[in-house]
């Protein structure tokens, strides 16, 4: 279907849906459209290509994404476009004013509808006589704010002058994140926390820069003494049984904090990889 449209220059696909960017640098989705995934405005599937439009009208795409929960691209100015779930803030869309003019709207109807009664007991009174009202209220507002995901939203939480070139997207059941590439090898990231490599387990709301690195460097010295140290974290007691490993610190295995250019970004269920211009692999995530 894509052929009949126009030759495909790059296609990404995710289990059960696939994005597409054609030479003309626009975007096509199709096939599960759980989440939103597919930015088409709904979660309805799509059996054939269909065109991802919204702010991306007009805007080249260079780079595309999809993972299980949600989608990103990139365009020719280095902006990046997110779409689908927010599970574990994987979009990098900051909270808006929608949640708060929900939760006024919310408080208002409660004053409305408990205007009869004491100031003191007004809130919980009009609980009690019309249960039904407030909940309905709140889960409207949740569907209008989960379908505006289902289409691309332009994220405007990056620094200034910050150009993205590549994207890549992951998740698993706990959740979903999102790493981006700039121009010049700086790495941001934000989601799923214990895979956005930031020094924490809570989830990154926007997208927050990697500024430490764990490595050994490149040199021949570097080398020496992971060698010399490679057999250390192992070893075992009296019961030849019960194996241990010693907590070795990054001092002794060699380990100092690098500042590399990175070159390419993966992302897996959970976990992230991603590769420096000198060929070194950093990953993260908890340890399995």
């Amino acid at each position: 279907q894509v052929c009949q449209l126009e030759v495909a220059a790059q296609i990404r696909a995710a289990c059960i849906h696939c994005t597409c960017r054609a030479f003309s640098m626009e975007v096509y989705a199709w096939g599960s459209g759980n989440y939103g995934r597919l930015g088409l405005g709904h979660s309805g599937d799509a059996s054939v290509p269909q065109h991802v439009s919204g702010v991306l009208n007009g805007c080249d795409v260079t780079n595309t994404a999809c993972g299980w929960y949600h989608s990103a691209v990139v365009t020719s100015t280095g902006e990046v476009a997110t779409f689908g779930s927010r599970v574990t803030k994987n979009l990098g869309i900051a909270d808006s004013g929608s949640e708060a003019s929900d939760a006024s709207e919310d408080s208002e109807h409660s004053d409305k509808s408990g205007g009869s009664s004491e100031a003191g007991g007004r809130g919980t009174g009009a609980r009690q006589r019309r249960p039904g009202r407030l909940s309905v209220g709140s889960a409207s507002g949740r569907h209008r704010r989960s379908t505006s995901d289902f289409v691309p939203h332009i994220l405007r939480s990056f620094p200034s002058r910050v150009n993205i070139v590549q994207v890549a997207v992951g998740s698993d059941m706990l959740g979903a994140h999102t790493l981006a590439l700039s121009r010049n090898g700086r790495l941001y990231s934000w989601g799923y926390g214990p895979a956005c490599g930031v020094g924490s387990s809570a989830h990154v709301a926007t997208p927050t820069l990697v500024t430490k690195f764990l490595g050994m460097g490149a040199d021949e010295h570097a080398r020496a003494r992971f060698e010399a140290n490679e057999l250390e974290p192992m070893g075992w007691g009296r019961h030849s049984h019960q194996r241990y490993r010693h907590r070795v610190s990054n001092r002794q295995l060699g380990l100092q904090l690098l500042r590399p250019r990175i070159a390419k970004v993966a992302c897996g269920g959970g976990f992230s990889a991603v590769l420096s211009t000198e060929g070194e692999v950093f990953t993260f995530s908890l340890s399995a």
